[in-house]
């Protein structure tokens, strides 16, 4: 049975819009938060800014009403597709399980693109 807990008004970034809006766990959402947690180890930044240092109430607003930004500026491109494919706000256009992101993950690391962002 689906489920979902949050322990932070913080970590509301991290979770499936469907999620709060009340649809079941799944593995499109779990792929969506791998995807969300990926963009902040490799930005330092949400996918959803707009939930920082605001109240919980406007934080859950504000992932429901703004689709998932991905910092292409700080993103090799390769790195911000996989991104955008993990928090897509259509789940049949997300990565079937973690099994396939781990997958995509470790050709990202065994063969890195040629450019990469100038900072990070």
């Amino acid at each position: 049975a689906g489920c979902c807990v949050i322990r932070s008004y913080r970590s509301i970034g991290f979770v499936d819009p469907a999620l709060i809006s009340g649809e079941r766990s799944s593995r499109a959402t779990d792929v969506y938060s791998i995807g969300s947690l990926l963009h902040f180890v490799l930005t330092g930044a949400s996918v959803h800014p707009s939930v920082a240092g605001v109240e919980p109430m406007m934080a859950i607003r504000n992932v429901l009403r703004h689709p998932p930004h991905v910092d292409r500026d700080h993103l090799s491109s390769a790195e911000a597709d996989l991104v955008a494919a993990c928090v897509a706000s259509d789940a049949e256009r997300r990565p079937s399980t973690a099994a396939d992101v781990a997958d995509a993950i470790d050709a990202l690391i065994t063969q890195p693109e040629i450019t990469q962002p100038e900072e990070r």
